[in-house]
C-alpha cells in the first residue's frame, strides 16, 4: 500500500484530518497563491462587513484564521475533485484570472461562473423540493375519457 492510500484510509476513518496533514507539511506558497486567487474570484461576501479574509491578511498568522482555513479547504477540495496538484491548479486559475481581468468580454466571465458551479468552492445552495420543480398539472390539462 502506497503512502497516499494509507493517508486516504486514515482520513476516511477519521483518524486524522486534512488539518493534521497541513500542520505537519505546511501550506505551500503555490497553495496560498491559488487560495488567494480563488477567494478573489469567487467570494460573494461583502468584504467590508461579512468576509474576514482581508482583515486576517493583516496578521502574521493569517493562514490560521477562520476564513483562510475555510478557503484553503475549498481550494484543496477543488484540486482533489479535478485531480490537480497545487502548481497546475495555480497555473490554470492564474491564466483564467488574467483572461478575465484583461478583457471585458462577458464570455470570459463564464469561466468564473463555471468554477463557482463546478468547482465546489462556494457554499452549497439548498436543492429545490421536487414539488417546486414539477408543479401539478392544471385542471384543464387533464384529459377526460
Amino acid at each position: 500500500m502506497e503512502l497516499k492510500e494509507v493517508l486516504e484510509k486514515l482520513l476516511d476513518q477519521g483518524k486524522i484530518s486534512k488539518q493534521d496533514i497541513t500542520d505537519i507539511i505546511g501550506t505551500s506558497e503555490e497553495m496560498k497563491q491559488l487560495t488567494d486567487m480563488l477567494h478573489l474570484l469567487l467570494c460573494i461576501e461583502n468584504h467590508d462587513t461579512e468576509c474576514t479574509y482581508p482583515q486576517e491578511e493583516l496578521f502574521e498568522e493569517s493562514w490560521q484564521g477562520d476564513a483562510h482555513v475555510r478557503w484553503l479547504e475549498r481550494t484543496q477540495e477543488f484540486l482533489i475533485k479535478h485531480k490537480l496538484d497545487d502548481i497546475t491548479g495555480l497555473s490554470i486559475i492564474a491564466t483564467a484570472t488574467n483572461l478575465i481581468s484583461a478583457h471585458t468580454s462577458p464570455v470570459l466571465n463564464i469561466i468564473a461562473d463555471y468554477i463557482n458551479v463546478h468547482g465546489d468552492l462556494v457554499p452549497e445552495q439548498s436543492e429545490p423540493a421536487p414539488s417546486e420543480l414539477d408543479p401539478e398539472p392544471a385542471q384543464n390539462d387533464v384529459q377526460e375519457s
